[in-house]
């Protein structure tokens, strides 16, 4: 049987036909979710110890106009509380240490990790911030949901808005 001359064979395409996928085409990321999480983050987080209290907290949302305070015990994140935390969770005590009512860290990424494997943690891990680390495992960042969906494909962005709905 005579071959299609408009057909190419595999073997004779000089530049070859790969068949596996990125991780993120396997996920069916779209433009936007292999940008890294470094270049979307909020940088230079706001860092209090997990024994500051509410009032510390309030004063360093306040002072540095930021939505969310990362909590490290011996340069390691513990966990983060947000301006949502402190008004729900929050006691009438000023002197309430963060520990007691911080939301401890189940999931992190690195700075070089796609938004597409960030959506993957935050949605297996149902959390709305997540940390950024460097190579050393230092944090150098936050990322929240409505950061990461405006960088995502509009249906990303809607299936994350609704599975989080906004909260600080």
């Amino acid at each position: 049987m005579p071959s299609n001359p408009d057909s190419t064979n595999v073997s004779d395409s000089p530049s070859g036909i790969y068949l596996e996928s990125t991780e993120e085409e396997q996920f069916e990321a779209l433009e936007g979710e292999t940008e890294v999480v470094g270049r979307v983050m909020l940088r230079q987080p706001a860092i209090l110890s997990p024994d500051a209290t509410l009032v510390d907290a309030a004063y360093l949302l306040k002072s540095r106009r930021v939505p969310v305070i990362a909590l490290c015990d011996h340069s390691e994140i513990a966990g983060f509380v947000t301006e949502g935390d402190i008004a729900v969770r929050g006691t009438t005590d000023p002197r309430t240490h963060l520990r007691e009512i911080m939301q401890k860290v189940v999931a992190f990424c690195v700075e070089q990790d796609t938004l597409g494997k960030a959506v993957r943690l935050r949605t297996r891990h149902r959390v709305h911030w997540l940390p950024i680390l460097d190579s050393t495992y230092s944090l150098i960042g936050m990322v929240s949901v409505d950061r990461i969906a405006g960088f995502v494909s509009p249906r990303t962005a809607r299936s994350l808005l609704r599975a989080f709905p906004s909260r600080s």
